[in-house]
């Protein structure tokens, strides 16, 4: 089913029937009392007893039924693509709620379930998050999540390479030399490699007459509140138990999981509590980035990104676009915000040779790590900032072997990130990538 999007005197002609998600979904695992669970049951197809007669206070829909300690409880039943271990962050949980003698779970005696959930966003699966991640001010995702619901984006297949060979790209002083990176040369080439493809010139050539391989598509994208989707496909790189071969269905307990999260230097920053990550027996990949510098984004791309296509939406396959350790200092997360840039803040390893960023009230760069490298507690903050601005980012995005670039090519698509209505600094995501099959600019 195709269907024409026109913005601003340029037509999108669009294909709704192969939506592509590339979200990593939130598997919340069973959290264990014996308020819930029979006390006799011992394995998850245990027999469920009868529930009993509808008694006691009244749930959500006027569910009755005690249901103390009646009945197996089992979890929704999760569709995962990867096991993840994100920063530490302790896995999403799940409990049927528990009112004075009710539970909410079929199972238990109830008449409906009722579920709650207990999860952080920037690990346990994909999420978007807006300048209130960074700031003190009484703003959240909403104010910055895209009203539209589809988005001319392009999507990029972009190589990583280590910080000292990415040809004067700069990061803040806690960069290391082994770091591996998504540099500005990364991206220009991956911008060419689409221009030059048989699908670039198809797309791009016809709207654009310019012989530059960025021009035909900046100027394409730049009057939108563009998007872009970097596709790296280094969860690979951190796959730390391959899927198990099991002909038996996953169990519907209590996952007992342990911490997958490394030993490392700045291990005493983070949650020790256990990761989302599976055991081996489990029947997905398990991805640890927890304290194993997943790579990020140089200062220059991000900046080459914000000049050349006023980005408004980053979607990346990786944890997050800032070096996960960098001592709070979040360079790539204010230059795709727009956010000030503190004076001692953007110290950088190799001489900058853009100009530089805004800069604002110093900020102390002392603390731990946390996520996307976040300082400790009661850490001073820039100058206000008034305007959340339409930016965001989306992080933990997945590409599986479904969706590499045989089954997805780079080029244009239309973009919904469909973000979870939740008023906090992120909230869960789920983008949608739909094939651009045709693009026409009208005259004006």
């Amino acid at each position: 089913m195709e269907a024409v999007i026109t913005k601003q005197h340029v037509s999108f002609t669009v294909d709704l029937s192969k939506p592509t998600d590339i979200s990593i979904p939130i598997q919340p695992r069973v959290t264990p009392s014996d308020k819930y669970t029979h006390p006799t049951a011992t394995k998850s197809d245990a027999p469920v007893p009868a529930p009993p007669a509808p008694s006691g206070p009244s749930g959500p829909s006027g569910s009755g039924g005690s249901g103390v300690g009646v009945g197996v409880v089992y979890a929704p039943i999760p569709r995962p693509t990867i096991a993840l271990d994100a920063f530490g962050i302790p896995g999403a949980t799940c409990h049927p709620l528990v009112m004075g003698g009710w539970v909410g779970a079929v199972h238990a005696g109830s008449s409906v379930n009722c579920w709650q959930l207990t999860l952080c966003a920037h690990g346990n699966g994909t999420h978007t998050e807006s300048v209130a991640h960074i700031t003190s001010q009484p703003i959240s995702i909403e104010d910055s999540a895209p009203a539209a619901a589809l988005h001319p984006a392009l999507l990029l297949s972009v190589n990583c390479e280590r910080f000292s060979d990415c040809g004067g790209d700069t990061y803040s002083k806690h960069a290391k030399p082994t770091d591996l990176v998504i540099s500005k040369r990364s991206v220009l080439a991956a911008i060419a490699a689409l221009c030059d493809s048989a699908r670039g010139q198809t797309m791009f050539q016809a709207v654009s007459s310019s012989p530059s391989a960025v021009s035909p598509v900046s100027n394409l994208f730049t009057p939108f509140d563009t998007a872009i989707v970097l596709r790296t496909n280094a969860w690979k790189q951190f796959v730390t138990s391959p899927p198990a071969a099991t002909d038996s269905a996953p169990t519907k307990t209590a996952d007992t999981t342990t911490s997958t999260t490394a030993a490392g230097a700045d291990s005493k920053s983070k949650p020790t509590t256990a990761g989302g990550a599976a055991s081996a027996a489990s029947t997905v990949p398990a991805v640890c980035y927890s304290s194993r510098d997943p790579p990020y984004l140089t200062v220059e791309a991000a900046r080459t990104l914000v000049d050349t296509f006023g980005l408004h939406h980053l979607c990346v396959d990786l944890p997050s676009v800032d070096r996960e350790s960098d001592g709070g200092e979040l360079l790539v997360h204010r230059i795709l915000f727009r956010y000030p840039i503190p004076f001692g803040g953007a110290k950088q390893q190799q001489t900058p040779t853009a100009a530089a960023a805004p800069t604002a009230t110093a900020v102390p760069t002392s603390g731990g790590g946390g996520v996307s490298g976040g300082g400790g507690s009661g850490r001073k903050r820039s100058a206000p900032f008034a305007d959340a601005g339409p930016f965001t980012i989306t992080e933990l995005c997945h590409f599986p072997p479904s969706a590499d670039a045989s089954h997805l090519p780079d080029g244009p698509y239309l973009l919904n990130l469909c973000v979870a209505p939740i008023a906090m600094d992120a909230a869960p995501t789920r983008p949608v990538l739909y094939p651009v099959t045709k693009i026409v600019r009208s005259e004006h």
